[in-house]
């Protein structure tokens, strides 16, 4: 996970605001399921 945070790290604001809510997302729909 911590390689995971070091490559958000590297993108560019926006993009890291996009992929946390698809992660987001696909945690709620595990969570769901």
């Amino acid at each position: 996970m911590s390689n995971y945070r070091k490559l958000l790290a590297q993108e560019s604001p926006e993009m890291q605001t996009r992929v946390e809510k698809r992660v987001e997302q696909a945690s709620i729909k595990l969570a769901l399921s």
